[in-house]
């Protein structure tokens, strides 16, 4: 599930490109330091709390720097790819809405199934 098309009410002007240049330099030397080592070792996606191997985890900005985030300490968790890559341009408040939309699809979809499984007849005795 794609979650930019749920959130367009959501409107931002892009940082300009000077902003996001500066703030990736400073992501860079951020990745570099034993603080942001120290939170890799931990081996924690911060958005879907799976274990992770170091390197399969990136630097996600909470507050994207593309919405005027900064490379910031206070900015930056450790996230599985996959999570980084749906979160995309989100704020943690629209990723949240995000992610509690897929837990009600989920719940609905799941519902559906145990409906349909209680009106499909019992074949196992023909």
């Amino acid at each position: 599930m794609d979650p930019t098309p749920e959130f367009e009410q959501f409107s931002f002007a892009a940082a300009d490109e000077d902003h996001v240049r500066r703030e990736k330099d400073r992501g860079r030397e951020l990745r570099r330091s034993q603080w942001w080592k120290n939170r890799l070792g931990t081996g924690r996606c911060h958005y879907c709390h799976g274990s992770f191997h170091p390197r399969e985890l990136t630097m996600d900005h909470l507050v994207p720097i593309s919405r005027g985030g900064r490379s910031t300490r206070s900015n930056v968790v450790p996230c599985c790819k996959t999570c980084n890559t749906r979160k995309q341009h989100l704020l943690p408040v629209e990723w949240k809405q995000y992610l509690d939309s897929l837990q009600r699809a989920g719940a609905h979809e799941l519902d559906g199934i145990r409906s349909r499984k209680k009106a499909a007849p019992d074949r196992s005795q023909e």
